[in-house]
């Protein structure tokens, strides 16, 4: 970010001279998408009253004021901090004058996306984002979008490729498929450079220091947005020299929400470590037996175990237990990214990409193993441990596999459909965060007999030792 250059648009300078002038507070109206989109409404930037401390980080936030036309929109925030990875800016709350509820979504700096339900229509409601910096570094802005019509039951698609986020070194594009009617976000954060071509189908959205109209046309962040009314095969492409991150995420605008027809992939892990082994690294084990397919029986699991200084990093195998000897020694906050793919019996696949931490051990239970839909399903990680030297405070981060999410240690659920879902784990601390998951099937009718979940990360596996 180059400070000295920041063009405001000439509309932001007119507003604020005259704002000065007038001693009154620029009226904030929102605009109004056409009645056929489920576009209701648009945030209009305003100003924010906590600001730069004597502290570092300092405190500072940023808002906006919406107003919408219907009631039960999905209020989505989404923000951008303006400046590379932005690795000392962290978003300390989101919340509204109506007490709504926001949950993050999308926490991939230099990007976010929260999300909160409003029962009723919002008039002027002011939306902050309050954060932290240290001096001189970055910035943070933000819209506000009011989505009309959303399936309250699963505000996002449950498409498994949803979100799908990228980091960019330049030009770059991310791809992702919808399973609903959905209204389709692509948020793209650009250090001080050219906006990206708007991609066939898409809509821009003028972001708070777009550069259109200034001469030398610089940006910081692109944002926009595409409905569709079927499922989809969805690129979006950034031709920015600039770019630096990307998302694309789905609302899901009142399409029927039914769990995976086909395979999901789904495991969890264990550590040597976490029972005091000594030996050099890290050893782990994983249990991919928690993948299922509708279709029929998983034959094939193939491992990235994240780690490209082992000869062993990639491995496939009919057995879904594998294990891996991490023998170079990672930071405790850094984690490896593990990859899985598993096919099914006629040929279908899928993926998930999960965190594996050496000092954090996630762990959940689900009660009963087998609901039915409407039935109400508890998620329990309270036997999730950190490595026995940390000291720490957990958070619990949940994501249901249909479009939902929670936090906590203990969660409660309910599936309004049956099918077949993957419900993943996030647990963090000071000292890094590791993924585990598992898949839920769903049933129409109310099972004979409910079980007690599954047990935590592998429950002592045969694991094949690479």
């Amino acid at each position: 970010m180059r400070w000295g250059r920041r063009k405001l648009p000439l509309r932001t300078i007119v507003a604020i001279l005259l704002a000065s002038m007038t001693a009154f507070s620029i009226p904030h109206t929102a605009n109004s998408a056409p009645s056929t989109s489920a576009l209701d409404a648009i945030g209009t930037s305003i100003g924010c009253n906590s600001g730069p401390g004597t502290t570092s980080p300092f405190p500072n936030c940023v808002s906006d004021s919406i107003t919408t036309s219907n009631a039960g929109d999905a209020i989505i925030v989404l923000a951008d901090c303006g400046f590379g990875g932005c690795p000392n800016v962290t978003i300390a709350s989101v919340f509204d004058q109506n007490h709504l509820n926001f949950t993050q979504r999308i926490s991939d700096s230099p990007l976010w996306e929260y999300y909160a339900l409003a029962p009723s229509t919002l008039t002027s409601d002011n939306v902050t984002v309050e954060f932290y910096r240290t001096p001189y570094c970055c910035f943070m802005e933000m819209i506000v979008l009011a989505i009309s019509g959303v399936n309250p039951d699963a505000v996002f698609d449950p498409s498994p490729s949803m979100p799908a986020t990228v980091t960019c070194n330049g030009s770059c594009s991310t791809s992702g498929t919808t399973s609903t009617s959905d209204f389709v976000i692509a948020s793209v954060s650009i250090g001080d450079g050219p906006s990206c071509t708007t991609q066939p189908g898409f809509t821009i959205v003028y972001t708070p220091y777009y550069g259109q109209g200034s001469p030398d046309g610089e940006t910081d962040w692109d944002l926009y947005y595409q409905q569709v009314s079927s499922p989809q095969n969805l690129t979006f492409n950034c031709d920015s020299w600039a770019a630096t991150a990307m998302f694309l995420d789905a609302v899901n605008i009142g399409g029927p929400v039914h769990g995976a027809n086909g395979p999901l992939a789904a495991f969890t892990y264990d550590s040597c470590e976490e029972q005091g082994c000594l030996v050099p690294g890290f050893p782990a084990s994983f249990n991919a037996s928690f993948s299922q397919s509708l279709n029929g029986p998983i034959v094939l699991y193939v491992w990235n175990f994240g780690d490209p200084s082992s000869s062993n990093n990639q491995f496939n195998s009919t057995n879904p237990s594998a294990a891996h000897d991490y023998l170079t020694y990672q930071n405790g906050s850094t984690a490896w990214k593990v990859t899985l793919a598993v096919k099914d019996s006629i040929g279908q696949s899928d993926t998930t990409v999960q965190m594996v931490s050496p000092q954090v051990y996630p762990k959940f239970t689900t009660q009963p193993s087998s609901p039915s839909a409407g039935e109400p399903v508890t998620f329990d990680a309270s036997s999730s441990t950190f490595n026995s030297s940390t000291n720490t405070t957990p958070t619990y981060s949940w994501s249901f596999g249909d479009g939902t999410n929670s936090s906590g240690a203990v969660v409660n659920h309910t599936y309004s459909a049956e099918g077949l879902y993957r419900v993943m784990l996030t647990f963090s601390g000071s000292n890094g965060s590791g993924q585990v998951s598992k898949t839920v099937l769903v049933s129409s009718d109310p099972p004979a007999n409910s079980g007690s979940g599954g047990g935590g990360g592998g429950g002592g596996c045969r694991c094949l030792r690479l």
